[in-house]
């Protein structure tokens, strides 16, 4: 707290308490009006009253010390009373309302592909630890792994801890079904989505290298779902072609007719997907700002709304006056005992 804020009406919770400090000043004010003055006329001769009024000036000098200590003591007790407290203002920044956040994760097995080390799956992991340390108050992030068929991993929850519990059990060989059904991930997503979560802005961020069979087909079978959530796109890979390999331990590469199976990102399709669901699409670079740019500047930009609000810490200060105050009293006590008085 400034020292001129002791000066303020503002800087006091109960700043009626202040007037207290009258309180020596209207005794001394009592005592010479009326003690003074009509306290000598009844006991002594008025030929005395000087006599009475200046007799003893170290008696003088001791009732002025006694007054000062006084004032000081109403002083600090009615600032204490009153309540000295310093806002300690800080600005914190909220969202208006949470979003729902659905994440459609590629387990097929081009997603074990090295591109990105050290698969590309073990690399859409870490981007979504990311996002769980991003995500704002209220957001709710869920998780629907696809590869033949899609499977819920857990529903859209503001937990951040359960949801990095789950992400860290993602491997290659979780789901049963091998293939790279999108369009059947997608739908369960949205179904998801429009039936449990529609009274919130609600978002499917797909991460996959996009590397399917009949794209064209795919993207018009998504593209026909009612009511079509917004997709957000993350393309993992490198859009060079890279041998998948093999789970078999006795192969390193996986082969289609006696040839290394061969992937690529498939740009195209992801960004079709995106524009035309009203999403955005980004491809993953070895940037950890990758996902980061997706939900701020895509999926946030257009639902979130930042709120600055300013919040005020009032600390009190009252402790310190009521000790000086207590001090006095102990120190008058003391003076009163020694002199006499």
């Amino acid at each position: 707290m400034s020292f001129s804020a002791l000066f303020s009406i503002e800087g006091y919770r109960h700043p009626l308490w202040l007037f207290l400090i009258l309180v020596p000043v209207l005794s001394i004010l009592i005592k010479y009006f009326i003690g003074n003055k009509l306290l000598p006329a009844k006991y002594f001769d008025p030929k005395m009253s000087y006599w009475y009024l200046n007799h003893d000036q170290s008696y003088k000098y001791s009732q002025r010390k006694l007054f000062i200590l006084d004032l000081l003591f109403w002083l600090f007790f009615s600032i204490a009373l009153a309540g000295p407290e310093f806002a300690e203002k800080y600005t914190v920044s909220t969202s208006l309302s949470g979003d729902t956040i659905l994440v459609v994760l590629d387990t097929s097995s081009s997603m074990n592909a090295i591109d990105h080390k050290p698969t590309r799956l073990q690399r859409a992991r870490t981007q979504l630890l990311l996002l769980t340390d991003k995500l704002k108050q209220g957001d709710k992030l869920g998780l629907l792994l696809y590869a033949g068929a899609p499977h819920l991993l857990f529903p859209p929850t503001t937990d951040k801890d359960a949801i990095r519990f789950y992400l860290d059990k993602i491997t290659e060989d979780m789901l049963p079904t091998a293939g790279a059904n999108i369009s059947a991930a997608i739908h369960e997503a949205n179904k998801i989505l429009q039936s449990e979560y529609s009274e919130s802005k609600s978002y499917i961020l797909l991460v996959s290298d996009g590397d399917i069979n009949n794209p064209d087909d795919t993207l018009t079978k998504i593209l026909k779902s009612e009511n079509l959530i917004p997709i957000y796109t993350l393309g993992l890979g490198k859009n060079i072609d890279t041998p998948v390999p093999a789970q078999d331990k006795h192969h390193t590469w996986s082969r289609l007719h006696s040839q290394p199976l061969i992937t690529n990102r498939n740009d195209i399709f992801l960004q079709n997907l995106a524009d035309k669901t009203g999403g955005r699409y980004h491809e993953i670079t070895e940037s950890e700002a990758d996902i980061n740019f997706l939900y701020r500047s895509g999926i946030k930009s257009g639902s979130y709304l930042l709120k600055d609000r300013e919040n005020i810490n009032w600390i009190q200060f009252y402790h310190g006056f009521l000790l000086l105050a207590a001090l006095i009293i102990f120190y008058k006590k003391i003076l009163i005992s020694g002199t006499n008085l």
